[in-house]
Order: C-alpha cells, then sequence, then structure tokens
C-alpha cells in the first residue's frame, strides 16, 4: 500500500496518486485535515516498526505492506485540539509520532522530513557543505540590515543581486539603476542579497535518482549526476532547484524547494514528474532506505494510536 499525506488542492499528489491507482497499486490518500482524526498510527517501542499498523475507520494495513509514502505538506505535522487540550503537548506528542514514523519506515518516503531542519538557503553551512561535495555552489551572499553595506554589495557584484527576506520566500531580481533605488528602500530593513553572474537561468527537478529539466529529455547521467549527489547528501527524494550555468562553467544553486509546484510546469514535464514519482513510490527506481535521523531521540514516537486524546494540566519572483 502506497500512503499520501497532502491537502486535496495539490495536483501533483492528486495526479501521482491516479497514476498509482491506474497502476493497480493500493493507495491511500489521506488530507491534511484528516490526517489527526482519521489515522491511526500504532506502533509500540521497542518492537520493530513492521509490527505495527495503520488504521483508517474500519480498514487496517500492517505497516511491513506500506511499500511508498508521498508527503507533500508541512501542515501535515499539525495536530487538531480539542477544547481543553494542551496545545503545546498534544503538538509536540503528534510531531514526534509522524517524525518517528516516516523515519523509520523502511520504504521510499518523498521526502522524509528532518527534525530540527526548516528551510535550506545554500548559503546554510550544512548545506554549502552538500553543495561542494556535489561539485555545486553557492552564491555569493550577504544578510545585513545596513543600507550602505548592501549597496556596497550591489556594486562589486555587477549591480545584479536577488534580493529577499533573511527568512526566505520569494525573491526579486535587482539590476542597474533601478535595482539599485529598489535595493535602497528595501534596505530600510534586514535583507538578504545573492549576486548573479552572468549565465543562463534553469530549473532542475530531482526525483530520487533522476534529474530532470524543464523542456528537455531526462538530463543525461554526467549532468544529471552532481544534483543527484547533491539530493542524496541532504536525504530528499524530490527536490527544484533554481540553478544558474555560469559562463565560467560552474552550477550556481539559488534556491533549494522540498515541495515542488506541479501547476508551474509545463504538460510534457508535469508527465514525466508524476511518472517518476510514482517509479519512485512503488520501488522501481532506488533500493529501500532508512533515515539516518530515525535513532534520534525527536523522532520516536509515543507508542500508542495518533487517533487517541491525550490531555494534561497547563504546565520568488525569480527568473
Amino acid at each position: 500500500m502506497i500512503l499520501v499525506l497532502a491537502s486535496p488542492e495539490d495536483l501533483l499528489a492528486r495526479e501521482t496518486a491516479a497514476c498509482l491507482k491506474q497502476r493497480g497499486h493500493e493507495t491511500l490518500v489521506v488530507p491534511e485535515a484528516q490526517l489527526h482524526s482519521a489515522l491511526q498510527i500504532r506502533w509500540v517501542l521497542p518492537a520493530p516498526i513492521e509490527t505495527g499498523y495503520l488504521a483508517q475507520a474500519k480498514s487496517v494495513w500492517p505497516l511491513q505492506h506500506v511499500s511508498g509514502v508521498l508527503v507533500r505538506t508541512r501542515r501535515a505535522f499539525h495536530a487538531n485540539l480539542a477544547e481543553g487540550d494542551d496545545p503545546n503537548y498534544i503538538q509536540a506528542e503528534w510531531a514526534a509520532l509522524l517524525h518517528g514514523f516516516l523515519n523509520a519506515i523502511p520504504c521510499p518516503v518523498v521526502n522524509r522530513p528532518r527534525p530540527g531542519a526548516g528551510q535550506l538557503p545554500p548559503e546554510s553551512s550544512w548545506v554549502a557543505k552538500a553543495l561542494l561535495r556535489s561539485g555545486l555552489h553557492a552564491p555569493r551572499t550577504l544578510v545585513t540590515a545596513s543600507a550602505a553595506t548592501a549597496a556596497d554589495f550591489f556594486k562589486r557584484n555587477g549591480r545584479r543581486v536577488i534580493c529577499s527576506s533573511p527568512g526566505g520566500g520569494c525573491g526579486v531580481l535587482l539590476e542597474g539603476d533601478p535595482g539599485r533605488h529598489a535595493l535602497q528602500e528595501a534596505s530600510v530593513r534586514p535583507v538578504r542579497l545573492q549576486a548573479v553572474p552572468d549565465g543562463r537561468w534553469q530549473r532542475v527537478l530531482v526525483i530520487g535518482r533522476e534529474a530532470l529539466s524543464e523542456g528537455l529529455p531526462a538530463l543525461p547521467e554526467p549532468l544529471a549526476a552532481p544534483f543527484v549527489s547533491m539530493a542524496a547528501s541532504l536525504e530528499l527524494q524530490f527536490m527544484e532547484l533554481l540553478c544558474l550555468s555560469a559562463r565560467d562553467g560552474s552550477q550556481i544553486i539559488f534556491s533549494i524547494n522540498e515541495f515542488p509546484d506541479l501547476a508551474t510546469c509545463g504538460p510534457s514535464s508535469q508527465l514525466r514528474i508524476i511518472e517518476a514519482l510514482a517509479n519512485l513510490l512503488a520501488g522501481k527506481s532506488q533500493r529501500k532506505t532508512i533515515s539516518k535521523f530515525r535513532n534520534g531521540r525527536a523522532t520516536r514516537p509515543p507508542s500508542r494510536s495518533s487517533g487517541q486524546r491525550r490531555t494534561r494540566t497547563p504546565e520568488r519572483a525569480v527568473p
């Protein structure tokens, strides 16, 4: 059985589930709003996870029969609370249960949650190390609240930068005199600037051991290898990269998206993405792996059903 956790509005999740069902795979789609209330996860520690089960309504699936999981929403880790519940306690228990389940189950999970990890800015130390190991590069980056420092960085980097909030989110390309004026207005608050050298933009999707570029067939293995290697270093099975192929031949990664949106891709790319995801979830493109996070204390789920309530006394617009 293949489990899909997603919003009902998620086109990619719907189409991938439909593809899997058409191929004859039993597929259970659980909307995020029903995840806490309708789906039960039973795994009693220290027994192996294969001894547990999933239950929804009157149906039960042994965890050893779960062959793939598609996780398409961050909100899946937020519990629905009843009046009188201690929100912090219930939230922590529910997040621990799901993190533990998704990191311990020995089948393809797209993508396994990373306990304690949030966004993936390319300039962060551990992401930058993964880039370098794969032969890729992060852009020159500055985070500052100083208008003078921002203006100097803009000037020294060819008057062409992507400006965004230090917290992440959509960035805006600033260049030339219009960009300088816009940067002066933006610099009244902290900004994150990424230098943009001359080169060619491309979006690359990594799905398991495949790398796809919009409008092109699957990248040949020598071209795909750095992107696939980087995804493996970050323990991601599915991601979208905004990449710039610089004139010196280097590949510069400006953003990493763990939740690619199918609607932004052309029809031919959509079909390739859906088929590649279905292959990955069905176990056709890689061996089953277990995340290195599975033994972390923060990922161990409580030995109870997720459907059982607990309470206690309160104690880019980019190119």
